[in-house]
């Protein structure tokens, strides 16, 4: 599992129309600025040249980014591939205004080989699926949940069980966490 921490500063604030307005920047989990001082940056340049009046509204949100790789077991492509990995976070993740956990999981990439016989093979798709969700186990934590398929036409992988597929599955988990203080 890896973790890349990107610092992000979301300031939300009321507009004298009464709409909302959200501002927002980031520096990159590589970025050879300091954290700290970017977000520094970024609060005076709101408190100055965007909204002066009302930048005591401004609040801080970090979201936090989490890499779950998957590996993929030998399955049949009759069948489907399901794994649950785990995932937790430093800080509680934050709730919206329907006591929902705001966090999400997004496929990064994923890569699939089929074998006939144990041997890599090349096939003709008939249908593949990715799907992945996060199911939340507590404040700070969760799982990510993968199922998985590739087959070729279902009436080949149907017919014979030696095909089959393996490979590995890359997650992206963002999740907003409460505000620092």
């Amino acid at each position: 599992m890896e973790e890349h921490a990107s610092h992000v500063t979301v300031s939300h604030v009321a507009h004298s129309s009464g709409q909302r307005i959200l501002a927002c920047g980031s520096i990159g989990a590589n970025s050879s600025i300091d954290p700290q001082r970017a977000q520094r940056f970024a609060l005076e340049f709101f408190e100055r040249a965007v909204f002066p009046p009302l930048a005591q509204e401004v609040q801080r949100m970090p979201i936090a980014f989490k890499v779950i790789k998957i590996k993929v077991e030998r399955t049949s492509c009759s069948d489907t591939f399901e794994s649950k990995e785990p995932v937790e976070f430093r800080h509680k993740i934050r709730l919206d205004e329907k006591d929902n956990r705001v966090v999400d999981v997004a496929l990064r990439s994923f890569k699939f080989e089929v074998l006939y016989n144990g041997a890599v093979e090349d096939f003709e798709i008939g249908g593949q699926e990715v799907n992945l969700r996060f199911e939340g186990n507590g404040h700070d934590s969760g799982q990510v949940v993968l199922k998985a398929n590739l087959r070729p036409r279902k009436q080949v992988a149907s017919a014979d069980p030696a095909w089959q597929f393996q490979g590995q599955v890359e997650a992206l988990v963002i999740a907003e966490l409460e505000p620092l203080k």
